[in-house]
């Protein structure tokens, strides 16, 4: 009776482990994957800034890229 308590402690013991090692590895890719994006929307919205200021800066009816 007694083998069988440790043998379910130590199964226990270890599915607690190995569910807290699955949770911090979630919690880490899920971090990642939000600073991934917050920088990918950055990027976007300082290219964005840019081509608004490059058609600010246009003359009417010039084509951008265009070698006239």
């Amino acid at each position: 009776m007694l083998l069988l308590v440790l043998v379910a402690l130590f199964v226990w013991l270890g599915h607690h482990h190995l569910t807290q090692q699955l949770e911090q590895s979630r919690q880490g890719h899920h971090e990642r994957q939000q600073r991934e994006i917050r920088l990918a929307m950055q990027r976007s919205a300082d290219n964005l800034r840019q081509l608004a200021g490059l058609t600010a800066n246009a003359r009417p009816g010039q084509c951008l890229g265009s070698e006239r």
